[in-house]
């Protein structure tokens, strides 16, 4: 029972916050479509190829894969963006990627998605916790992992950007 209210105000947060809920489990590239539909977000096919690298996406050469989905929306002031990266030919979900930008956004909006997302990933993915935070150079990067899940959220608070990462081992 507790289980269940907490995956349903999971699912509700991105209608009454900043916030884009998280997908911890690995899902089917089928399901994909109706859980972004549900947030209200719109399917968005970029011009050009997209792929991520080794250092991106640690395994990531263990895996051909395939062009991304990618879903937009736009809420309270912050352009977000899911993109789906799955493997060729099994069509298996390796890593999603939701990312979030805005320019007009006060420090304190940026802050409390920050904390919001950090608190969804330690909460989920029990484990090491490792923090390095924003230099001159790079921007912030806080990584929570354990045997079965990676979740990196890295920021860069000048840029009004935000970026989570998602995969499996």
């Amino acid at each position: 029972m507790k289980h269940a209210f907490l995956h349903g105000l999971l699912l509700m947060l991105p209608f009454i916050t900043r916030a884009q809920s998280f997908q911890f489990q690995r899902i089917s590239i089928g399901a994909i479509d109706s859980i972004e539909k549900k947030q209200n977000s719109r399917l968005f096919k970029y011009g050009y190829p997209i792929g991520v690298s080794e250092d991106y996406f640690p395994g990531r050469t263990k895996y051909k894969l395939a062009q991304p989905i990618v879903y937009r929306k736009e809420v309270k002031g912050f352009s977000y963006e899911t993109s789906y990266y799955y493997s060729l030919p099994d069509s298996t979900l390796r890593l999603i990627e939701y990312w979030w930008e805005g320019d007009t956004n006060s420090e304190a909006d940026f802050n409390e998605l920050l904390e919001k997302n950090r608190k969804e990933l330690a909460a989920y993915i029990k484990g090491k916790e490792t923090y390095q935070p924003e230099t001159d150079t790079k921007g912030a990067s806080d990584i929570f992992e354990n045997d079965l899940i990676f979740g990196e959220q890295f920021s860069a608070k000048g840029m009004q950007r935000i970026r989570v990462k998602i995969s499996w081992k």
